[in-house]
């Protein structure tokens, strides 16, 4: 209403844009008193404001589910490009849902009491409110404690790594001395076969040397222990020969385990901690150390949402 006495200045580009993110109409918003100007306006930043911190709730979130897997005590990293371009999406759902509820909302029967009649009405919105209210509250209360969380995380992270890599050691452990224990078999049998070629060189030796108390020089007990050594390298040859490809498959398997092992330790081990580092997992870590935090978070964010909803059942209809 524009008199001589009471001149409203021209709304703003800022201001015509919050009005239609309160669902107002502009044409009667022109000729609307300032304090309904005011009013819609703060409705609007405040549906404005919600598609904000949906975009960034969206993004933690999507970046938790989606992102990079590391240990909590390691540097995140950095900007998850693909989480953004969700969080976008999302935020403008959010939004619109919003925009949707509160300029459903109306002016209720039109006075500043809200009756009983007009609460059942708003029921449905503000149920939705309350959902929209949780699934912002999450991501915002993971960001704010995300320090507290990170070192808890960590210790259930390393405490589960331990765990691993004694399950892992014990594992290729008994794999690994099963594949000794056939080497060490054809390792003593090939050295019993030298020892008794030592046995007969020896012999032999003492013989040729008269130490042996039959004679000396290389007469008949020299020529069968000369026969005998021959014997004995060649039962040491058909042993290499014979158990050659054996010995070295059993080798190649024992450093196979190795490898295993150290891959199993090193990899995959982290790579099943790291998948811990989850959105549940992070929610359950932030009740456990900051449940009335939480609590508190999210009744403010309650309050923001249902806010503009109790204002549009209060509005009073022009006179």
């Amino acid at each position: 209403m524009n008199t001589q006495h009471y001149q409203l200045k021209q709304p703003s580009r800022i201001t015509r844009f919050l009005w239609w993110c309160a669902g107002a109409d502009p044409h009667f918003m022109n000729d609307s008193p300032m304090q309904d100007r005011v009013k819609y306006a703060g409705i609007g930043g405040i549906v404005f404001a919600t598609g904000l911190m949906a975009v960034f709730a969206g993004y933690v979130a999507f970046d938790l589910a989606f992102g990079p897997k590391v240990m909590a005590t390691q540097e995140a990293p950095g900007f998850n490009w693909l989480a953004g371009v969700f969080s976008i999406f999302w935020g403008m759902v959010i939004f619109n849902l919003y925009r949707l509820i509160v300029s459903s909302t109306g002016k209720g029967d039109g006075t500043d009491k809200i009756t009983w009649a007009e609460y059942k009405k708003a029921i449905p919105n503000i149920l939705i409110a309350f959902v929209i209210a949780y699934t912002i509250y999450i991501p915002l209360g993971l960001k704010i404690i995300e320090s507290e969380i990170n070192v808890e995380l960590g210790m259930k992270q390393e405490k589960i790594l331990v765990k691993l890599d004694s399950l892992t050691k014990n594992k290729f452990t008994v794999q690994i001395a099963l594949i000794d224990a056939d080497i060490k078999k054809l390792e003593g049998d090939r050295d019993k076969l030298v020892s008794d070629l030592k046995g007969a060189e020896k012999e032999y030796i003492d013989q040729m040397q008269g130490r042996s108390g039959q004679g000396f020089g290389y007469g008949p007990r020299a020529k069968q222990l000369n026969m005998l050594m021959n014997e004995k390298r060649k039962e040491i040859d058909q042993f290499d020969t014979k158990n050659k490809n054996t010995l070295g498959r059993l080798k190649a398997d024992r450093e196979k385990k190795l490898s295993e092992q150290d891959h199993e330790l090193n990899v995959e081990n982290k790579k099943r901690v790291v998948k811990l580092d989850g959105l549940l997992e992070r929610i359950r870590i932030a009740i456990e150390i900051g449940y009335w935090l939480g609590w508190t978070l999210y009744l403010i964010v309650v309050s923001i949402l249902v806010g503009p909803i109790y204002v549009m059942m209060m509005t009073k209809l022009p006179q």
